[in-house]
C-alpha cells in the first residue's frame, strides 16, 4: 500500500479506533454507578445494618440481662456462704469444747468406778441375803413339818 492510500484510509481507522473508544466508555458506564445510585445503596446498607444493630444490641441486652441474673443469684449465694461460715465454730471453740469432753471423760470415769465399787457391794449384799432367805426357808420348812406333824417329829 501506498502513502496517499494510507492517508485516505485515516479517517475511517480514526473513526474506527473513536466507535471503540466510545463502546468502551459506554460499557464502563453501565458497570459503575452513578453518585445518586451510590447514596441510595449506601442508605439502604445503612438501613440494614441499623436494623441489624437494633436486633444484636435487643440480643446482647437480653444476654446481659441473663449474666445479670446468674451474677446477682451466685452473688446472694455468696453472702448466704459468708453469714454460714461466719457462724461456725472456731478454732478456740472446738479446743474448749474437747478440754470440757476431757473433764466430763474424767469425772465420768470417777463416777462410773464409784458405781461399780455400789455394784459389788450389792452384789455381796445380795448373795447374803440369799443365803438368808434360804436359812428362812429351811426353818420356815421345819416348822411346817413339825405343824404337819403334830410335834411328833415323825414318830408314831
Amino acid at each position: 500500500m501506498t502513502e496517499d492510500q494510507l492517508w485516505k484510509l485515516l479517517p475511517v481507522a480514526v473513526l474506527i479506533i473513536q466507535g471503540l473508544i466510545g463502546w468502551g466508555v459506554w460499557s464502563l458506564r453501565a458497570k459503575f454507578r452513578t453518585s445518586k445510585g451510590c447514596d441510595a445503596i449506601r442508605k439502604e446498607q445503612a438501613e440494614k445494618l441499623d436494623m441489624k444493630g437494633l436486633e444484636a444490641a435487643k440480643e446482647s441486652r437480653k444476654q446481659m440481662k441473663g449474666i445479670e441474673d446468674r451474677l446477682d443469684a451466685v452473688e446472694q449465694r455468696g453472702l448466704v456462704l459468708d453469714t454460714a461460715l461466719a457462724n461456725l465454730p472456731t478454732v478456740q471453740n472446738f479446743h474448749a469444747l474437747a478440754q470440757s469432753l476431757e473433764k466430763l471423760n474424767g469425772s465420768l470415769g470417777r463416777e462410773i468406778e464409784g458405781l461399780r465399787g455400789g455394784q459389788r457391794a450389792m452384789e455381796e449384799s445380795v448373795k447374803s441375803l440369799g443365803y438368808s432367805i434360804d436359812a428362812v426357808k429351811h426353818q420356815v420348812g421345819l416348822l411346817m413339818e413339825h405343824g404337819l406333824n403334830g410335834g411328833n417329829n415323825g414318830r408314831s
